[in-house]
C-alpha cells in the first residue's frame, strides 16, 4: 500500500467521525421519537379494539332457510313459540329460529258430479233407455237392425243396432228465468210416473216451480211422443224455450266399420 493511499483512508475515517459526531441525536430528540413510537403502539390498539366493537355489532346473519329443520315435541308435532311463531333448528349453528306461518289458501269444495239412473222402454221397433240426469234420452236402439259387422257372422242371432249409445247424445231444453238461463241437462229428474209404454220425468226447484218430460213409444212403430210441461213459469212462452239435441251417431256401414 502506499503512501497516498494511507493517507486517503485516513482522511475518510476522520470525515466519517466528525459527520457522526455532529449528527449524533440528542437526549431530547431520542425521548421524542420514543413518544412517537408509543403513540403508534397506542393507536394500533385502539383500531383494534374498534375492530371488535364493530364486530359485536354487526347485526346477525340471517339462517339459511335449506338449514332449518322443524323442531318437533315429544309428541312428534311441531313446536309452537308463545307468539304462534313455528320453531326451526338450524342444523349449522344448532340454535333455534322462528318463522311465521305461511296462511294457508282456502280450499275450493267442488260439487259432486250428479249421477243418474238409466231406465228403459221399448217396443216391438225400438228400444229407449232414458236418464234421470236431465230426463232426456241416454241411447236408442233398432232392434229390426244390426250393424255389418253383427250380420257379417252369419248367425240366427239380431244384435240391436245402436243409433247412438249413452254418452253419445244430450238432449234438453234451456230458456231464461231472470237474470239466469235454466238449463235441464244437469238437473236430476225424478220418476213420477211410468207404465210398459210411457214415462213421465219430474224436477221441481226450491221454489216450487216444476218441470215435467213425458215421453211415450207408440206400439209397432218408430215414432217416440214427447211433451213438455211446466209450472210456474209463467213469463216464459214457447217462443222462449229452446230444444237443444247434440248426437255423435256411430257409422255402422261396411265400408266405415261399426
Amino acid at each position: 500500500m502506499d503512501r497516498n493511499t494511507v493517507i486517503g483512508l485516513v482522511i475518510i475515517g476522520l470525515i466519517l467521525s466528525v459527520f457522526a459526531i455532529f449528527n449524533k441525536p440528542t437526549e431530547e430528540e431520542l425521548k421524542n421519537d420514543q413518544n412517537k413510537t408509543e403513540q403508534v403502539d397506542s393507536n394500533s390498539e385502539d383500531k383494534e379494539e374498534d375492530k371488535k366493537v364493530d364486530k359485536v355489532d354487526e347485526p346477525e346473519k340471517k339462517v339459511p332457510v335449506s338449514s332449518l329443520i322443524p323442531k318437533l315435541d315429544n309428541a312428534g308435532q311441531q313446536v309452537i313459540s308463545a307468539d304462534s311463531l313455528l320453531v326451526f333448528t338450524d342444523t349449522i349453528t344448532g340454535r333455534d329460529t322462528t318463522i311465521a306461518r305461511v296462511p294457508e289458501a282456502p280450499t275450493k269444495v267442488e260439487k259432486p258430479e250428479v249421477t243418474g239412473e238409466v231406465i228403459r222402454l221399448q217396443n216391438e221397433k225400438l228400444i229407449v233407455d232414458f236418464n234421470t240426469k236431465g230426463g232426456q234420452i241416454a241411447a236408442v236402439y233398432l232392434k229390426e237392425f244390426e250393424t255389418y259387422k253383427e250380420y257379417a257372422k252369419y248367425d240366427d242371432t239380431l244384435v240391436p243396432l245402436p243409433f247412438f249409445k249413452d254418452g253419445d247424445a244430450i238432449n234438453s231444453i234451456s230458456f231464461p228465468v231472470g237474470d239466469r238461463t235454466l238449463r235441464t241437462e244437469k238437473q236430476l229428474f225424478k220418476v213420477k210416473k211410468q207404465t210398459a209404454s210411457s214415462i213421465v220425468f219430474e224436477w221441481v226447484e226450491e221454489d216450487g216451480k216444476s218441470i215435467e218430460f213425458k215421453y211415450e213409444l207408440n206400439p209397432k212403430a218408430y215414432d217416440l211422443d214427447y211433451t213438455i210441461h211446466m209450472k210456474g213459469y209463467g213469463d216464459v212462452t214457447a217462443k222462449n224455450v229452446q230444444f237443444n239435441w247434440k248426437a255423435s251417431l256411430p257409422k255402422t256401414e261396411r265400408l266405415f266399420g261399426e
